[in-house]
């Protein structure tokens, strides 16, 4: 049966047991038709280690990472005045994608690629060749953002690994995707990085909405229902959790990418209340830190004075337009 071998195609050594991650030590970013990629340098050498030993300092430094890669205010409003002319729009869209790069490559550096690859797909959504109905290709079952698992899209495995490796030829189906042979000429686009973090990015935002407003599981979210309907739609997954023996018993997370690793943390960040990565509340910074205590609203102590300052004048005009809405106008 299909399910049958389907189970017994390859199954990926996933941080061999103990929540590892593969990185380089050193990546670069190079020019594919124009977009940019960044991938491991020709002579690094492949690093393991354990996102989840310091979850603060992850999540904030991929949320800074994420937040360049979806900055679109300026951006939207310059494509849409270049949006007549279609090489405008592809040139000023790459030198953007050129710009965020410089993000990527400084988190790279320091914690790997996203493993966007395998985030939307595993071994057992390998469909062989002879039940392909696409001409004998290998496809592949592709989960876009919001797709319910296991559903997905079939398309071609060659196709869909290309992205991944646009200088040469992708390995072939079943690939350990933590061997050196695999990773070694694996890279990511700045389009696929923005792609696979959007839904991400989006939960951070309506999380911060909810916490800055003070609201309750009762009171209405801007989509209509109430807020903790809204908040049970932000999930991490899916993801494997075991039990591995380190001197003691521990849960052992089998992550596919670093994008499901966020996400559990981004989840156990928005239940604590110590320490929790927040975006500065200063609407010219919005950048991530992390809160020393409970009332920490901005990321440095000259942000919340300018916040303050702000806040204050706002509060002084408002008072001043009640005041004259109060009284009318004045007889000369």
């Amino acid at each position: 049966m299909l399910g049958d071998e389907l189970q017994e195609r390859p199954r990926p050594g996933l941080f061999a047991g103990e929540g590892l991650w593969p990185k380089h030590t050193r990546y670069e970013i190079v020019s594919v038709n124009g977009w940019p990629y960044v991938r491991p340098a020709a002579e690094a050498t492949i690093t393991w280690y354990r996102p989840l030993e310091h979850p603060r300092d992850f999540l904030r430094d991929f949320l800074a990472m994420v937040g360049e890669v979806q900055r679109t205010q300026e951006e939207l409003a310059a494509i849409s005045a270049a949006a007549n002319d279609d090489e405008a729009v592809r040139r000023l869209m790459q030198r953007q994608d050129t710009a965020k790069a410089k993000a990527v490559l400084r988190f790279a550096d320091r914690y790997g690629l996203l493993g966007i690859f395998h985030h939307y797909i595993s071994y057992d959504h390998y469909i062989p060749r002879e039940h392909s109905e696409s001409g004998g290709e290998e496809l592949v079952l592709y989960l876009q953002p919001g797709s319910i698992y296991p559903f997905g899209l079939a398309v071609p495995y060659v196709k869909y690994a290309k992205r991944f490796f646009p200088d040469g030829e992708p390995p072939p189906v079943g690939t350990n995707w933590f061997s050196d042979s695999f990773l070694h000429g694996y890279s990511e686009s700045i389009q696929d990085i923005r792609y696979a973090t959007n839904w991400l990015w989006h939960d951070v935002r309506l999380w911060e909405t909810f916490r800055r407003g003070g609201f309750t599981p009762e009171d209405e979210a801007p989509s209509g229902v109430p807020w903790k309907w809204e908040l049970r739609g932000i999930t991490a997954g899916p993801i494997q959790v075991g039990l591995v023996f380190n001197g003691k018993l521990q849960l052992n997370w089998e992550f596919k990418s670093l994008i499901q690793a966020a996400q559990v943390m981004l989840l156990i960040n928005m239940t604590t209340e110590e320490q929790q990565v927040r975006l500065c509340e200063l609407p010219t910074c919005g950048a991530p830190y992390i809160a020393v205590h409970p009332a920490q609203k901005t990321c440095s102590p000259r942000h919340a004075a300018v916040l303050r300052q702000r806040r204050k004048r706002a509060e002084d005009r408002k008072r001043r337009e009640q005041h004259a809405q109060e009284t009318g106008p004045q007889e000369g």
